[in-house]
């Protein structure tokens, strides 16, 4: 009997569906507790079969709360398939179905998005606005889902509709791209144009590569060309211009200091790359780290080169040596007639004649004690040399 009405659903044959109600009255409430893959309604639904939708409706609203196989409710097909008249009458029944999700993670709003099924996407709004909000697998909002299906519409629809907040239009999905990093990588100018003027996207927000929008325009053509130039004029610009911000700055610090190789120097990894090969565009957490080992090795090679020139100047020290000790002073005297009579070499606190170079004689054997008398006197005269 179950197999019978589930044909005359799929051929849309309301007599005879009508007709084997009659016989079995009971028959809509086993596919309520039995275990089926789908039921009537979800059949219906699918198909376009209005007029057995409102049968069914009237008779068994519970079925559309029923899921089948893949966790889909009448509403998810009924708006996969874009009919706005089901859908009415589904969401008049049971509103709540616009905040139930299948297996895959899709309400019945995501589909409608993702499908460009404006009316359909109006209408689950206004019974359930909240689930506009949720987030579907992989951290994409319904603002995703409109720019990755490329339907300008139904995201215009929900910015005006006051979804867009700030928070929202910036999240970022799993690979921590925002609404405008997937408009400008599918080239949609519309959109990207749309988000500039009428949201508070942030133009320079990075995903997880590390690339801002900007970056990832070739401007090889017109339309790159076009889209740059209205990004750039509100402030936009590629990663490597980007300033970090204090929130940036203080989560990199922590990371150095806590890193466990925080004291010791790297070199730049020249090793040989895996087979698999390596990612289009390095992490930015990456690019820092490399960034820090080369300032650290340059840190110690000029730390290095200062200390070896202090030590060891370029000529060398001068000293002059005399018997393993190093002159301190050489002092030229004179006599009382202003005659040049020799010097003195000072060694420390010890002071020693050396030979006369004008006056050999008697002044040769003056003893060091002499020498520093006559050395004092013509300095400063016989008196202050006798007083000495």
């Amino acid at each position: 009997m179950e197999k019978r009405l589930c044909e005359a659903a799929i051929e849309g044959n309301l007599i005879s569906f009508r007709n084997l109600l009659q016989e079995d009255a009971l028959l809509l409430d086993r596919f309520i507790i039995g275990c089926y893959p789908e039921t009537p309604l979800h059949i219906v639904s699918m198909l376009g079969h209005i007029d057995i939708v409102e049968e069914i409706l009237a008779r068994k609203p519970e079925l559309t709360k029923q899921l089948n196989i893949q966790k889909m409710s009448p509403l998810h097909l009924a708006t996969a398939k874009g009919y706005p008249n089901i859908v009415k009458k589904l969401v008049e029944v049971n509103p709540d179905m616009c905040l139930v999700c299948d297996q895959d993670g899709r309400s019945p709003l995501y589909i409608a998005a993702t499908e460009g099924h404006t009316i359909i996407l109006k209408e689950l709004f206004q019974a359930r606005p909240r689930a506009a909000w949720f987030l579907m697998d992989g951290g994409e909002t319904i603002l995703h889902a409109c720019v990755r299906s490329n339907h300008f519409q139904a995201m215009k629809f929900l910015v005006q509709e006051k979804v867009a907040d700030h928070e929202f239009v910036n999240s970022k999905n799993c690979d921590g791209n925002t609404v405008l990093h997937l408009a400008v990588a599918d080239k949609q100018i519309e959109a990207v144009n749309f988000l500039i003027a009428n949201t508070t996207v942030e133009i320079n927000s990075l995903n997880s590569d590390g690339f801002t929008a900007l970056d990832l325009l070739s401007e090889r053509n017109v339309k790159d060309k076009e889209m740059a130039d209205s990004i750039r004029s509100i402030g936009g610009v590629n990663a490597r211009n980007t300033p970090l911000s204090m929130h940036e700055l203080r989560a990199i610090r922590t990371k150095i200091l806590t890193s466990p190789s925080s004291n010791q120097i790297h070199p730049l990894n020249t090793g040989k790359k895996k087979k698999g090969g390596r990612k289009f565009g390095r992490r930015h957490e990456d690019w820092l780290e490399e960034i820090r080992s080369s300032l650290m090795v340059v840190a110690s090679l000029l730390a290095t080169m200062a200390f070896q020139a202090g030590t060891n100047p370029p000529g060398g020290h001068y000293s002059v040596a005399h018997k393993w000790t190093t002159i301190e002073a050489k002092v030229f005297y004179v006599d009382f007639d202003g005659h040049h009579v020799g010097c003195c070499y000072c060694y420390g606190n010890h002071i020693s004649r050396g030979d006369s170079t004008s006056h050999p004689g008697p002044s040769s054997r003056l003893n060091a004690y002499q020498c520093r008398r006559d050395w004092i006197r013509g300095l400063v005269g016989p008196d202050a040399a006798a007083a000495s």
